[in-house]
């Protein structure tokens, strides 16, 4: 590369990592976060310094947390860094699965809270991030307010992978039938009581996808769900593409991020 190429890519590099600092600052102020670390780090789960924003607006940061940083950006707020930079962060970009996601999740049926809580937390649909934190180690269940009868099985996003929940007290992934209303999960099948579960690992923010529908389709899915195993894209784009099509009444997403720490 001759010393006018370099200096170019230079250029570039800077100019592009400048808009992303102005992308990363209007996502805290929509998110109502203090501090750029807690945006970098917790949510993005980027693991850097804390004077990382300055990096960027120096255009010094490397490639693997940029690109990180990008994928995070894509999945969760594509829509604002689309209005900010459509150049470099095009609407193409969205997956059917992100795209189906988007159209058809909701954030106000579904709340993760600690096992020994008793009163639940608020959660807002301008809000996506839930206001209560899960230590690692720490048991915690889900609550989903159904408004349909159905199988429900359930996703967990996390550093750009989804993988499937077991909601049965033996860690099956086998959908669970629900009619409308108020359930805990994960379940014990036969006594109906919930069964608390940990996060061990993996700090950071997790997306859960709570996912209710005709119980043949959602059980024909999760045949193919593996402990510990990403789906791959392949999957959730055609999964995406028949959940699509099924009528309102018929199917329910919900949606909700949590920070364990």
């Amino acid at each position: 590369m001759t010393e006018k190429n370099a200096s170019n890519s230079d250029e570039i590099k800077h100019a592009e990592q400048q808009i992303l600092k102005e992308i990363c600052r209007k996502i805290k102020n929509k998110r109502k976060i203090e501090y750029f670390p807690d945006l970098f780090n917790d949510l993005m789960g980027l693991g850097v310094s804390a004077s990382y924003e300055n990096i960027i607006g120096r255009g010094r940061a490397g490639s693997a947390a940029i690109e990180k940083m990008k994928q995070w950006i894509v999945t969760h707020e594509l829509e604002l860094a689309f209005e900010t930079a459509p150049l470099i962060f095009s609407r193409s970009l969205r997956t059917d699965w992100q795209a189906f996601i988007a159209q058809r999740g909701h954030y106000n049926g579904l709340i993760i809270k600690p096992f020994n809580v008793t009163n639940l937390h608020e959660l807002s649909d301008l809000h996506s991030i839930s206001d209560t934190r899960i230590k690692l180690g720490q048991e915690f269940t889900f609550e989903l307010d159904s408004p349909i009868y159905g199988s429900v099985i359930a996703l967990d996003y996390y550093e750009g992978e989804w993988y499937p929940i077991p909601l049965r007290h033996n860690g099956a992934f086998d959908p669970i039938a629900i009619t409308n209303g108020l359930w805990g999960f994960p379940m014990n099948i036969k006594s109906k009581t919930v069964i608390p579960m940990r996060q061990r690992a993996h700090k950071g923010e997790h997306g859960h996808c709570f996912i209710i529908g005709p119980s043949e389709l959602m059980a024909y899915y999760a045949k193919t769900f593996r402990a510990g195993q990403a789906l791959s894209l392949k999957v959730l784009d055609t999964m995406a593409k028949r959940l699509v099509q099924i009528e309102d009444h018929k199917l329910a997403i919900f949606l909700e991020n949590v920070i364990f720490e």
